[in-house]
């Protein structure tokens, strides 16, 4: 239950608080490449997708709900064009710097 409780603190917070959602998806992206855990980066992309609400990003991106669930999932492995789909649809994008 305590899960579920976080949960939906995270999806609120993180539909409330755009600093807060770029900011966790970076951190995200950090630990991910440093940890190669990609797990926790495809959840942290699901609640952000939740979080906007999975049929406004269908709408926007044109992607069938069933390939956000799929892409989405712990063993997820969503292609760039997926990927960059999502993150635009969340006005979001990926910066590159030096690691």
């Amino acid at each position: 239950m305590a899960d579920n409780n976080f949960t939906n603190f995270l999806i609120d917070k993180l539909k409330n608080d755009k600093e807060f959602a770029e900011e966790f998806l970076k951190v995200s992206l950090e630990e991910y490449s440093e940890n190669a855990n990609k797990e926790e980066l495809m959840l942290a992309l699901r609640h952000l997708a939740m979080a906007t609400g999975i049929s406004k990003l269908e709408k926007k991106t044109g992607i069938p709900r069933n390939v956000f669930y799929r892409s989405l999932s712990p063993k997820g492995n969503p292609t760039i064009d997926t990927l960059l789909a999502i993150l635009k649809s969340l006005n979001l994008k990926m910066v590159f710097k030096p690691a």
